[in-house]
């Protein structure tokens, strides 16, 4: 524990590319180099779809109160983001199922609120997570 080089938020001790805090925040094992596990189950990487028109973000996180926060951003460009939950959303939670001990986490699905028309442009969703203050 007191090794920075394996037990700091940042450190990625495993070198699958994804730090602590990335896998205690999808209930990922940070020894382990899983960072393609796939959101299903109790652990699992942010995956993005698209569906009937929709697009879709589903990932597990752990449920509040917790020390941490999930963002998520919507663009059509890789530069400017803007908060996808904010009024008017541009997402909306589609599914929410606990998976894990009472409580503790659950696997989400949120999915944009307006049909992604074949044309009209780049969409992008983007994660983040961070720690609370």
């Amino acid at each position: 524990m007191a090794d920075p080089e394996i037990s700091d938020p940042l450190a990625d001790p495993d070198g699958d590319g994804l730090n602590d805090l990335g896998e205690y925040a999808y209930n990922l094992n940070p020894l382990v180099a899983d960072r393609n596990t796939a959101p299903t189950g109790d652990r699992g990487m942010p995956r993005a779809a698209l569906d009937q028109d929709h697009l879709e973000i589903t990932f597990v996180r752990r449920k509040p109160p917790v020390d941490l926060i999930y963002d998520i951003a919507h663009g059509t460009d890789l530069q400017s983001w803007a908060d996808a939950l904010a009024p008017p959303p541009h997402l909306t939670l589609d599914s929410a199922v606990d998976v894990g001990p009472p409580g503790t986490l659950e696997r989400v699905t949120y999915r944009t609120t307006q049909p992604i028309a074949a044309g009209n442009g780049s969409h992008y969703l983007r994660l983040r997570v961070r720690q609370t203050p």
